[in-house]
């Protein structure tokens, strides 16, 4: 029932009753508890037809919120969101994750907890969950992250959920972590221009180079959860080194910091990289030439990178997103032609290429999306919580 809301707000019990196949005495009963949970509420009357005017229904949940955080190489960030998927809060800071040890990005993450718990019950709400979107390989049932090319070794086989639970003092709600990949798929999937699509290849420029793939609304993870690391597919082994340890990777040729050296070699790769790209964007509007060369040479690899993944997985939509969508204006030409010069079947397959709309916000949005799935899913989780929590401050 709070799936049918989510997906079509302002239904009446009658036509959730009709919709999920429950009689309408269920379904009264279970809204009711819905609205004493503050997980639905009534909306004005809604008049027409034969006897009694109905009372459509929408999600509430703003005594709820869902928290997600992203690390990166040079910053992170955390975003709010209550459980019909209202902007609360967001926060972003720069620091140098990749050059600090585990526990300094942990403290930083905690404080933004702190931040963003504080302007959250400031509306009245409270925590359900926290979802931690890392740019590496993670096992998600364990909370671990298994491997981060592009941070330090330091990472590997880190228990980062449990750690994080810990710095914020054991709270009642879950902390779980993602890839950041993985969790901007799901955010375009449901948020972005072509949200819903059947099958669809999402590939992100940040530092790094990640990718997901959905299939039917799901996303492919593989055996081990471990899919989508497009960044490390090596196109050439003898080409630029990558911070996975090896040479000519794609993330090597396409990154942003790949991009940023071939503008120019002294860039202070520690600036905001929100900031760099928009500096970037700013000297090719002027027409400067060594931009100009470095954004075609990022068009040409991304062009033969995306080639193959569209080989392989012959998807309906390929979507670039991250600073990609910033510099499409530059590099979708060129990528365009290299794409239908490497892709073996006539018109890519059927496949369509577009740029996210989201911009750097996509794993935030993917992972406040993921923890509110799981309200969905279990709205008796929260619930139960709430009134543990009543009883202990009555006791």
């Amino acid at each position: 029932m709070l799936r049918q809301l989510s997906a079509q707000p302002l239904q009446s019990r009658a036509s959730i009753a009709a919709r999920t196949g429950l009689n309408k005495a269920t379904v009264s009963s279970l809204i009711s508890e819905l609205i004493s949970a503050r997980l639905v509420r009534e909306v004005g009357i809604r008049a027409g037809g034969v006897g009694r005017p109905s009372r459509p229904l929408e999600l509430d949940g703003r005594n709820l919120a869902a928290i997600a955080l992203e690390i990166d190489v040079e910053y992170v960030a955390g975003l709010a969101r209550d459980l019909a998927g209202r902007d609360l809060h967001n926060v972003t800071r720069v620091f140098d994750v990749a050059g600090k040890p585990p526990e300094a990005t942990i403290a930083l993450l905690a404080s933004l907890v702190q931040e963003l718990q504080e302007k959250v019950r400031s509306r009245g709400a409270r925590v359900a969950g926290i979802m931690v979107a890392v740019p590496g390989l993670v096992d998600m049932g364990r909370g671990l992250v298994m491997r981060a090319p592009n941070l330090s070794a330091d990472w590997r086989g880190l228990p980062l959920a449990a750690r994080l639970h810990a710095a914020l003092g054991e709270p009642r709600f879950s902390v779980q972590i993602e890839n950041d990949s993985n969790l901007s798929a799901l955010a375009e999937y449901r948020e972005g221009e072509d949200a819903h699509v059947g099958d669809m290849v999402y590939v992100t420029g940040q530092f790094g180079v990640g990718g997901a793939v959905v299939i039917d609304g799901q996303l492919l993870r593989g055996a081990l959860g471990f899919s989508g690391e497009v960044g490390h597919m090596v196109l050439d082994e003898s080409g630029p080194p990558c911070g996975c340890g090896r040479n000519g990777c794609w993330e090597a040729y396409v990154g942003l910091g790949a991009l940023l050296r071939r503008v120019d070699p002294k860039w202070d790769l520690t600036l905001d990289p929100a900031e760099a790209v928009e500096e970037i964007v700013r000297r090719a509007e002027r027409g400067d030439e060594a931009t100009l060369r470095a954004l075609a040479e990022v068009g040409k690899w991304l062009g033969v990178g995306a080639s193959i993944v569209v080989n392989i997985v012959n998807p309906e939509l390929l979507v670039l997103g991250g600073y990609f969508a910033r510099i499409g204006p530059w590099v979708y030409d060129i990528a365009m032609r290299e794409l239908q010069a490497h892709v073996l079947a006539p018109d890519l397959g059927g496949c369509r290429v577009t740029f996210s709309i989201l911009g750097f916000s996509a794993p935030l949005r993917g992972g406040t999306g993921l923890v509110i799935d799981h309200i969905l899913s279990d709205p008796g989780s929260v619930t139960r919580k709430a009134q543990h929590s009543r009883r202990r401050h009555l006791s």
